[in-house]
């Protein structure tokens, strides 16, 4: 129990990788699963981050009274956080991991959004790439809210 079952996988991944760089063959299979997974059962608790508080209305607020609304960078972000909290998405799925065109096809745009009509007082945001959807994406549907973070 001195390490985590990840830190075992990640070596064991990279050793899997070597073999296939090499044209070797891997010999990995069952006992390999059950080894890691006891690794696992035998991690340090000291290992484990405690569960993280969920964000609240309160601490949107909090954001927004720290943030330069006039800034377009602080717009985006405020405009990101609320759309995560009341759309209950994954920051993954509303924002880029970097710059580079490939995470832009799995990122929504502006064309994404669509706005509200007199018979739906609600926004609609395709998601082209979700965590349970990867291919196929999903609309989130945003109600309006009252208050400040009303997305």
């Amino acid at each position: 129990g001195l390490r985590a079952g990840s830190t075992a996988r990640n070596s064991i991944a990279g050793l899997k990788a070597w073999h296939a760089a090499q044209n070797a063959d891997w010999k990995g299979g069952k006992r390999l699963k059950y080894v890691l997974n006891g690794v696992e059962n035998r991690r340090p608790a000291l290992s484990r981050l405690p569960p993280r508080l969920p964000v609240s209305r309160g601490m949107l607020r909090i954001l927004r009274a720290n943030l330069d609304l006039s800034n377009p960078v602080d717009i985006a972000v405020f405009a990101a956080a609320c759309l995560a909290f009341w759309g209950q998405c994954r920051l993954g799925e509303l924002l880029p991991s970097s710059t580079t065109p490939a995470t832009s096809k799995r990122t929504p745009t502006r064309a994404s959004l669509t706005f509200p009509s007199p018979s739906s007082p609600s926004h609609t945001i395709h998601l082209p790439s979700t965590k349970t959807r990867f291919s196929q994406g999903e609309d989130v549907v945003i109600l309006n809210q009252h208050g400040s973070s009303d997305p």
